[in-house]
């Protein structure tokens, strides 16, 4: 059983009946007792429910059994290994994070839903974040090749004449994206 010296105001715990993940607010004058807060605030309420648990019920969260708590630095072994995101969900086996899904490449946030199994605590000192790359040329013919669609129709609903050079460039982007769906069937093939 802990004493209370081995806990103190602000640690992280966990109570050896569930998986929830708390925090200690205060410890009673005995030290039998710790006034603990969630990690989140409960669904449906502004602020976090507090409540009074034993000591003896209560173990620290260790490395092995880290506890996620909102506003969090992580990293996701297989999503950006040498970057970080940012925890704004918890769940019971998932967090959402907020942060470059794309390793750099996009530079913009964006949020998803992960499981917790390849999620570690962020280490700064293992993190080098590469310089803004370029978007996929296939992403910026995607929206070109839209917008030249769009510009079509405003132009034929006004009854304007579509100049050549958009009907040409609509064409190369059309070629480029076969030539990479050729590509993809090509490989495909060959494994």
């Amino acid at each position: 059983m802990k004493d209370k010296q081995n806990f103190k105001p602000g640690d992280r715990v966990k109570r050896i009946d569930s998986y929830g993940s708390l925090v200690i607010e205060r410890i009673d004058a005995d030290g039998k007792k710790a006034k603990v807060i969630p990690c989140v605030n409960l669904v449906g309420t502004n602020q976090p429910r507090s409540q009074w648990v034993a000591i003896g019920d209560l173990r620290l969260a260790t490395e092995t059994s880290h506890v996620y708590i909102l506003g969090d630095k992580v990293t996701h072994h297989d999503l950006f290994p040498n970057g970080y995101f940012t925890v704004v969900g918890v769940r019971a086996n998932e967090l959402e994070l907020k942060g470059d899904f794309s390793g750099g490449a996009c530079g913009y946030d964006q949020t998803d839903w992960v499981t917790i199994d390849k999620i570690s605590p962020y280490k700064p000192e293992h993190f080098v974040r590469p310089p803004r790359g370029l978007l996929d040329r296939k992403y910026i013919d995607e929206q070109r090749q839209q917008d030249i669609n769009d510009a079509i129709k405003r132009y034929m609903e006004a009854g304007r004449t579509v100049p050549g050079e958009w009907l040409e460039e609509y064409n190369e982007i059309v070629a480029r994206k076969g030539a990479r769906q050729l590509q993809q069937d090509i490989d495909a093939l060959e494994r």
